[in-house]
């Protein structure tokens, strides 16, 4: 779907052909997240630093509709093939799943943080 400015997607206003808008395509978004935290975890010897870690919680609990239909088992390959690490791949499929199941994460900083990934 295609928006014309932030706003508009909150709202779900889309403009049909619109080069020049918000793209929302979840597959893109998923991708997207998974390479801008592999590339932090690359930068500190392929361990995810602790505030990728409260980003990645933010955002679950902040945009549910994103993750709903990733598993938390396809999350954790993609992870792997991005490079990072068996552990923190695990971790964020854990985090997934128990996000899936109805838990809340109280993260201690970035507790707004959406990522905002996919703008044209």
């Amino acid at each position: 779907m295609t928006f014309r400015s932030r706003r508009a997607r909150e709202r779900g206003i889309a403009v049909p052909g619109c080069v020049y808008c918000w793209r929302m395509e979840d597959d893109k978004d998923i991708d997207g997240i998974v390479e801008f935290l592999a590339r932090w975890a690359r930068g500190y010897g392929n361990k995810l630093k602790w505030n990728e870690q409260e980003k990645f919680k933010a955002d679950l609990n902040n945009s549910p509709d994103r993750w709903r239909e990733v598993s938390p088992d396809r999350l954790s390959a993609l992870c792997r093939r991005a490079g990072m690490s068996e552990t923190d791949s695990s971790m964020l499929a854990g985090w997934l799943g128990e996000s899936q199941a109805g838990k809340r994460f109280r993260p201690r900083s970035y507790r707004t943080h959406k990522f905002q990934i996919g703008s044209a």
